[in-house]
Parts: structure tokens; sequence; C-alpha cells
């Protein structure tokens, strides 16, 4: 008997194990994405005693928990290039919007940009999809 036998039956093993645990992750994000909509529509009319409405606040936050859940969960089953790439795109967006909020305020008293924070945030967004963008073209154009 040689040892190929036991090391497929440990890799396919392992396929197996991966396999079940990315659906198990995918129906648990799919079960809170769920939990967090109704929840929102629950709360939708509940106002804290200044007149705020926390709907806005609870969905945030649940969605921001999700979001790190689901971001935990498969940071384990990714490999080095997944988890540099995924560095290197929270970097990217971190560093948008650190250094660019105190510009975007800079900018929206001088122009009148009503809202310079949520501009800002949608620019930290699409700079963080062109770093993964330019990092997977580069890694098509290198393979």
């Amino acid at each position: 008997m040689t040892g190929t036998t036991r090391t497929d039956a440990w890799g396919a093993r392992r396929a197996d194990d991966r396999q079940r645990r990315r659906r198990v992750r995918k129906a648990l994000t799919i079960a809170a994405a769920v939990a967090v909509m109704g929840a929102a529509s629950l709360i939708g009319g509940t106002t804290v005693g200044s007149g705020v409405t926390i709907a806005p606040l609870v969905t945030a936050f649940c969605i921001v928990a999700v979001a790190a859940i689901t971001l935990g969960l498969g940071w384990r089953e990714a490999d080095e290039v997944l988890r540099r790439r995924a560095l290197h795109v929270f970097a990217a967006v971190g560093v948008v919007a650190i250094v660019g909020n105190p510009v975007a305020e800079m900018l929206g008293r001088a122009f009148h940009i009503p809202s310079p924070t949520e501009t800002l945030w949608w620019l930290s967004i699409a700079t963080g999809v062109a770093v993964l963008l330019v990092q997977r073209w580069r890694d098509r154009e290198a393979g």
C-alpha cells in the first residue's frame, strides 16, 4: 500500500471541508442580511427623545457587523495572495479616508459642497476598487 492513497483521501477531505465551510458562510451571511433588513423594518418608527430615528443607526451598525463577520470568516480560508490584495485595498481606502477628510472639509467649505464626507466616502470606495482591479490586472499580466 502506498502513501498516495492516504494523501489523496486527505486532500479530498480537506477540499470537501472547505466547500462545506463556504456553503455555511454563505448561508450565515444571507441569514444575517435578511435579519438586518427585517430588524430595520421593525425598528423603522422608533425614535429617541430628541426626535432622532434610530433605524438608520441600527441598520448601519448591523451592516458593518455582518460585513466584519463575513470578512473574518473568509479571511482564514484565503491564501497569502488574496490576503495581500485585501490588505492593499484596505490600506488604500484608509489612506484616502484619513488624508482626504481634512481636505474634503476645507474644499466643502470653500466650494459649498453640501456633503463632502459622503463624496469622500464614495471616493475611498472607488479607490479601493481601482486598487483591486490594478492588482488583478498586474497578476494576470505576470502570470
